[in-house]
Order: structure tokens, then C-alpha cells, then sequence
């Protein structure tokens, strides 16, 4: 009898450590915001935490939500996704990358001769 129950038991172990490993999805926007604002999470009072989110900004090299701790630890407070840098051609606007039309600093010259009267040259 004994030998039977440990033959089930082996059984047992066997077909459950042959169970495929299910992988999760990545957390969206929504997740995030649910997670870092459910007052159950406990932390550790008055800490900050900067967790990345550069993934759901589009064209971010940086970008992190900054996690404040409650005086209780019982809940958390967080911002917006911010960023911090943009990759190279985009810059942030409105916390926002986008293309950039000029190079920083970099002086152009446009010729407006015929939006001024009179005038053989102007720039």
C-alpha cells in the first residue's frame, strides 16, 4: 500500500513539473497606474522610487514614474510617466518626443527679399 501511494505522488510530481511555464504579457499604462496606486501595496514610509516607463513613450530613451511612499507606508503616490531624454533627432515638448525641425543652436539664414519693398537683398 505504501509503495502505491508513493508511486502516485512521484506520478504526481512528474505531470506537474511538465506543466508549460506561461508567460505574462507587459504591463500597459493601465497596469501600472493600478499597481503603483492600490493602497494594499505596503512601502516603506516617506521613500521614493523612480521606475522605468520609457516603453510606453514612443521615441523616450528615459522616462520614469517617481513613486512617493506614504507617512504610513499603507499607500503611494505617483506621477505621470515623465521623461527625462529623448533619442537622438526628438525632443521633449510637453513630455512628448518629437522630431526636431532644427538643430539646437545652429543659426540659418532665409532670404526675404520680396517681403521687403524696395530691398535688392535681404536675409
Amino acid at each position: 500500500m505504501k509503495s502505491a501511494t508513493l508511486i502516485m505522488f512521484l506520478t504526481f510530481l512528474f505531470t506537474a513539473c511538465e506543466q508549460p511555464i506561461v508567460e505574462q504579457a507587459p504591463l500597459n499604462q493601465q497596469d501600472i497606474d493600478s499597481l503603483t496606486n492600490n493602497k494594499a501595496l505596503s512601502c516603506v514610509p516617506n521613500s521614493v522610487a523612480h521606475e522605468s516607463c520609457s516603453e510606453f513613450k514612443p521615441n523616450a530613451l528615459e522616462a520614469s514614474i517617481i513613486q512617493t511612499c506614504s507617512n504610513d507606508g499603507k499607500s503611494r503616490m505617483s506621477t505621470q510617466c515623465l521623461i527625462k531624454s529623448c533619442i537622438s533627432g526628438f525632443t521633449n515638448i510637453n513630455n512628448e518626443c518629437v522630431p526636431q525641425s532644427c538643430t539646437p543652436g545652429t543659426k540659418y539664414t532665409a532670404t526675404c527679399t520680396n517681403e521687403v519693398s524696395g530691398a535688392s537683398i535681404a536675409t
